[in-house]
């Protein structure tokens, strides 16, 4: 599963090939990979742009110039790939052709990975029960957040709806109970 440096290299791969293109056309692969109507994601992306991205843990969010947002989940393989030749990698899921001749590929050979559409992420945060990005929490909302909280580190780091982004990569050593570390809560 990715963890947040990964994905956030995925924003700034992004950022550096794929702004502010049209795309000219939209090619689709597996079903399972999409959250939407295959259809739906090829009538909002084809003529469209990139215009920024952000992260909120493991999801980036790809601003489109009109009609708000595509939302990628990376999955245990998932990745972005820029190229501009004419052959697609066999584990494309999503390919953005640009009027450039550059293409934006989303690469998932599991197929774990996930692509949404939302017009507004805050939407898609309560839909998704997404906590706080991990990387912009304080020390003291950290250690607010754990005020009523009871159980393992691990298991309260690890929720997404408690902090987002945190995966066993990063909190695998946490395990210990919270008054472990907290003796007063």
């Amino acid at each position: 599963m990715p963890e947040l440096p990964e994905v956030a290299y995925q924003k700034l791969y992004i950022d550096s090939t794929s702004l502010h293109q049209k795309i000219v056309k939209v090619d689709t692969g597996a079903d399972k990979i999409f959250q939407s109507p295959k259809q739906e994601f090829k009538d909002r992306l084809q003529g469209n742009e990139i215009k920024a991205v952000s992260q909120i843990g493991k999801y980036l969010f790809l601003e489109l110039k009109e009609h708000g947002f595509l939302v990628v989940h990376f999955g245990m393989t998932g990745r972005m790939d820029f190229f501009q030749h004419d052959d697609f990698h066999k584990h494309a899921q999503l390919t953005l052709t640009f009027d450039n001749g550059g293409k934006l590929s989303f690469i998932c050979p599991r197929k774990f990975g996930k692509l949404f559409l939302t017009d507004d992420i805050e939407d898609f945060r309560k839909e998704k029960k997404l906590g706080p990005h991990a990387t912009e929490v304080s020390e003291e909302e950290f250690i607010e957040l754990f005020n009523n909280k009871k159980g393992n580190v691990k298991t309260a780091l690890m929720d997404q709806a408690f902090i987002a982004g945190l995966g066993n990569l990063y909190v695998d050593e946490s395990g210990y109970p919270i008054n472990h570390y907290y003796p007063d809560l």
